[in-house]
């Protein structure tokens, strides 16, 4: 039907195409070399990405265009004549059609391009861009702004940013290229899973290579819609099995399409939708056949379930009744296997949990001895400090008594002195005269130099008063040290009970002693840590909920661990 559709198409005379809307073909190897040949489309790719940035163009998508190529099977042709491109733009309603060819030779690269009007089939314009290997995002922006001015019209305009961005890249190895060249024609080809590989093998060479992360965000979004549409396809499935029961029951297909179903939920692990319909088959048993047993086949998917879950009470008794009731089925020896799996694990956490006690005994041990050292050396520095601080305190009253004596000298100093100025006033004696001006000069000296020595050791006092104050900021700093000390053993020891109830097993025990860490505890280089615990007893236990709602919040605080939870998530039974 779509054959005929696009023969339609072709051959009718369209009298309107949709705007400035271009269809980029895949472009022609002319070098001669088959390692080149994914360039074609990966050149392509990269230049309908760029253009839908360009204002006021619209690019036909790829994937119309390369299902329009398949219906006429031309996406393994090498070259497409301009004949062949007319019709491949009036089939995907383009008004222009860009068809180009490539060539490279000793590294170097020439591209070029012919612009074609769709309508009358005319090239419209031409243009090209060379250069070597590492310059070729350069020379694929160049390409783009000749395409838009070839095609420009009053709505085109190219982003001032997407500009810029084409004269700083430098390409550093051309394999990166090409890769991402494979990873689509792969992909073209519906080899999905190769095709991934080829993308994030750009990735090593570039994690910024925007092409492959598009690429596979794209891809990422169509497979969430194909599990989506699986899915709805399942749960319709289900729910016309369970509408219809006692019709469909009769149905000599039943057990074939009961087991499909079976097969559809383990591979998506949905063991609890499984139980689901497992109990409502069991109120009901489909017949059996000759090559299959019905009630065989649920009780083993109920053991199972039941056991990917983690549901080990569950698991126990439902294999138990499943070995004593089925020994000759062929999954008996698997139900043998995960049940004494089972048992042993059960075994080793008693063990364990035995253990548990005398760690933590010994752990707090170590906690209390600590914090008693922390606190005998905050006592230490106190004694070292106070010792000082009545050093210090000496040392001021000792200069104080100086003081005091020293100014007791300078107003003897002062009052003698006053007294041989008088004394000079009324003598006439020159002999006498001289020997009072001599005592005279002498008294002011020892005022000066006793007045300095007061000076020197009031200075010296100032300074051991500072130093007191300062003693002031080492008892803070003690304290600090000490409670910084202390509660970074406090950490450590809230860390090692959720470390030791995680390693014994004991997951509610490790739960609260986890969560409580995380409530108590806000800025801890821990915390990673603790979250990373909590987050895996939530998927271990098999507690989706508690894990996707605490994910949520691991996420937020440590966002650099969003791919590894989220990948956690999505591969829990469900």
């Amino acid at each position: 039907m779509r054959i005929v559709l696009f023969i339609l198409m072709t051959f009718i005379s369209f009298s309107v195409f949709s705007g400035n809307t271009i269809t980029i073909l895949n472009f022609d190897n002319n070098s001669g070399l088959k390692k080149y040949n994914p360039l074609g489309k990966g050149l392509a790719d990269m230049l309908t990405t760029d253009l839908t940035y360009v204002k006021g163009l619209t690019i036909v998508e790829r994937d119309k265009l390369q299902e329009l190529m398949n219906e006429i099977k031309l996406s393994k042709t090498a070259f497409i004549d301009k004949k062949t491109a007319v019709k491949l733009g009036k089939g995907v309603s383009a008004k222009w059609i860009l068809k180009g060819s490539f060539i490279t030779v000793k590294g170097n690269l020439r591209i070029d391009v012919n612009i074609i009007e769709t309508e009358s089939g005319k090239v419209v314009d031409s243009a090209y861009v060379e250069g070597n290997e590492a310059s070729f995002f350069k020379m694929e922006k160049q390409l783009i702004k000749k395409i838009v001015k070839a095609i420009r019209t009053d709505e085109t305009k190219i982003p001032d940013s997407f500009e810029k961005e084409s004269e700083s890249k430098e390409l550093k190895n051309f394999d990166v290229v090409l890769n991402y060249s494979k990873g689509v024609e792969l992909y073209d080809d519906g080899k999905f899973e190769e095709a991934e590989k080829e993308f994030k093998k750009t990735l090593e060479f570039d994690n910024n290579f925007s092409y492959s992360i598009e690429f596979l965000d794209k891809l990422e979004k169509r497979m969430a819609q194909y599990q989506k549409k699986a899915d709805e396809i399942k749960n319709q499935e289900i729910k016309n099995l369970i509408d219809n029961y006692q019709t469909l029951k009769t149905d000599k297909m039943i057990t074939m399409k009961i087991s499909q179903l079976f097969g559809k939920l383990m591979s998506g692990m949905e063991y609890r939708e499984m139980l689901k319909l497992i109990d409502f088959l069991k109120k009901d048993l489909p017949p059996s056949n000759e090559f299959l047993n019905m009630d065989e086949l649920i009780q083993y998917y109920a053991f199972l379930s039941h056991y990917m879950l983690k549901n080990r009470e569950n698991a126990l008794k439902e294999g138990e009744n499943f070995l004593k009731t089925f020994p000759s089925s062929i999954y008996f020896s698997s139900v043998k296997t995960n049940m004494e799996m089972l048992i042993e694990s059960q075994k080793q956490e008693e063990s364990l949990k035995n253990e548990y006690p005398s760690e933590l005994e010994e752990k707090e041990k170590d906690f209390k001895e600590n914090i008693d050292n922390i606190e005998k050396n905050r006592v230490q520095r106190y004694e070292s400090i106070k010792k000082r601080e009545e050093m210090y305190q000496n040392d001021i009253s000792r200069r104080e008594k100086k003081i005091l004596e020293y100014s007791e000298n300078v107003k003897k100093f002062k009052k003698e002195l006053a007294e041989f100025e008088e004394k000079i006033k009324t003598e006439t004696n020159e002999y006498k005269k001289k020997s009072i001006m001599t005592q005279i000069d002498n008294k002011k000296k020892y005022i000066e130099r006793d007045s300095g020595y007061i000076k020197r050791e009031e200075d010296a006092i100032k300074s051991k008063k500072t130093d007191i104050e300062s003693l002031k900021k080492d008892y803070e700093d003690a304290d600090k040290s000490a409670k910084e000390q202390k509660t970074f053993q406090e950490e450590a020891f809230d860390f090692s009970k959720c470390s030791i109830a995680v390693s014994k097993k004991m997951f509610k025990k490790a739960e609260w002693d986890c969560l409580n860490f995380l409530k108590k505890h806000h800025t801890s280089t821990f915390r990673e840590s603790v979250f990373s615990f909590t987050f895996n007893i939530y998927t271990q236990s098999g507690d989706v909920k508690k894990a996707t709602e605490f994910g949520d919040k691991y996420k937020a605080e440590f966002p650099k661990q969003e791919t590894t939870i989220n990948t956690l998530l999505r591969f829990m039974p469900k």
